[in-house]
């Protein structure tokens, strides 16, 4: 059978394609495995880009009240006076968009990282710091209200929030 060559390429051709498929297969996981990481990775990614955005806003926000920007804190009285508060609804709107952002991205980051299904120690801490984070954010709001040594709490309040999510996101971040 294998002296006859239509045969013999039809079998060795066979066998080729059988291998090459048992081949196809096994690659075919590997790269479904790492495209679902690289999309876990991604969001992980823009997630904390959208934290790391709005904590330097956030942050900004608390030297114009709490006077460590004297500078910067004349200029924005200055101009909310004589622009009827524009600038502070600017923020506050701004504020809202950014927690609205930010609670979009951790809803994809926790769904995608159940499916995956490693990632319990993760989902805790994003689940239950992302809430208080948003509310300092949409906190201030009403920082005007506050006095210096209290915003300087807040301060140090977001920073315990904000340390243990982005220990956790460049955690998940360099997931190999």
């Amino acid at each position: 059978l294998l002296n006859n060559t239509f045969f013999g390429t039809l079998l060795a051709g066979s066998l080729l394609a059988w291998l090459g498929l048992i081949l196809y297969r096994r690659q075919k996981a590997i790269d479904i495995k790492y495209e679902d990481l690289r999309k876990i990775r991604e969001l992980a990614a823009l997630l904390f880009a959208e934290i790391e955005i709005a904590s330097r806003k956030y942050e900004g926000q608390l030297n114009i009240y709490n006077g460590k920007n004297s500078q910067l804190s004349k200029i924005y009285e200055v101009f909310n006076n004589k622009f009827d508060d524009r600038f502070k609804k600017e923020f506050d709107n701004e504020f809202n968009i950014m927690c609205s952002k930010i609670s979009v991205a951790t809803d994809n980051l926790i769904a995608r990282l159940k499916i995956d299904g490693k990632h319990e120690s993760d989902i805790k801490v994003l689940t239950e710091k992302i809430p208080s984070l948003n509310f300092f954010l949409l906190g201030s709001t009403v920082l005007y209200l506050s006095k210096p040594d209290q915003i300087d709490e807040y301060g140090k309040s977001f920073k315990e929030i904000l340390v243990p999510i982005e220990e956790t996101l460049q955690k998940i971040i360099k997931i190999k």
